[in-house]
């Protein structure tokens, strides 16, 4: 029995396409000089994540924020990378991440994620 075909992708927007994303600069030193925030990422975060009120201007700019002003980077693997913001912090006192993918040979990355998490491992309360 003969597989159905695939799909193909919905096609992405294309570099100077800014109607399907928003371009954030990046000031900080980091490995890329901005950062792509696309409507559907912010979708998907928002039921994704439902601790980080999405569409919330407070929240909207912390990660807009931390983007911009880059505090701590760390590498996550691969092209991608974690910006933590230690000052913004949820209830229990967890900063907010905010994980993105850098487009390999670009000086360009994309927002993949945003949530709060501490860097402790659940193992270092045993």
């Amino acid at each position: 029995m003969a597989r159905p075909p695939r799909r193909a992708p919905p096609p992405r927007a294309k570099v100077g396409d800014t109607d399907d994303y928003r371009i954030v600069p990046v000031v900080g030193n980091a490995p890329f000089r901005q950062v792509l925030i696309y409507p559907e990422t912010t979708r998907k975060v928002g039921l994704g994540h439902p601790e980080v009120p999405i569409g919330m201007p407070f929240i909207d700019d912390a990660i807009e924020n931390a983007i911009v002003n880059i505090p701590e980077l760390q590498k996550s693997h691969g092209t991608t990378y974690v910006i933590v913001d230690r000052d913004s912090t949820d209830h229990l006192g967890q900063p907010l991440r905010v994980s993105v993918s850098m487009y390999r040979e670009t000086n360009s990355a994309r927002w993949t994620s945003a949530y709060f998490a501490n860097t402790e491992t659940e193992d270092d309360d045993e």
